[in-house]
């Protein structure tokens, strides 16, 4: 199983600018033969997210409610994903989405909590941030 990006241009950019921004939709395919023929079967749509989401620093939030569909996805699948799988997935997934420090995590949750707005329910920093590194897998 591998990820696969589709794209797709939009008019204008959603988070500042003005121009042309594309939308990433992150597919989990499998490469299969059929009549010889090399084939990709979808699996499942893991998420979306725009261009200008991923480069603006000032809105961490579009990067965890990636983080957070694409954990939602990824647990609906894991009669059918490996461990190892989901581990080599999620790698390449944050290839294109990094996902949040603490830093921005607290600071973003400090807005929301501070904001008259409501946003849903505020994913959880073990789904959208950067898992803590382990000294034993390092050495």
């Amino acid at each position: 199983m591998f990820v696969r990006w589709q794209q797709r241009k939009r008019k204008s950019r959603a988070f500042g600018g003005s121009g042309i921004d594309t939308h990433w939709a992150a597919i989990l395919a499998q490469s299969t033969r059929v009549d010889g023929k090399p084939v990709q079967r979808h699996i499942a749509y893991l998420g979306g997210i725009r261009d200008s989401a991923i480069e603006s620093q000032k809105t961490p939030a579009q990067r965890a409610y990636f983080w957070n569909d694409v954990t939602l996805q990824l647990d609906q699948l894991s009669n059918r994903v490996s461990k190892d799988d989901r581990a080599r997935i999620e790698a390449a997934l944050e290839k294109k989405v990094p996902r949040l420090t603490r830093k921005e995590y607290d600071a973003w949750a400090a807005y929301r909590e501070g904001s008259e707005f409501y946003f849903g329910e505020l994913p959880s920093f073990e789904v959208c941030g950067r898992p803590a590194r382990r000294a034993a897998q390092s050495r």
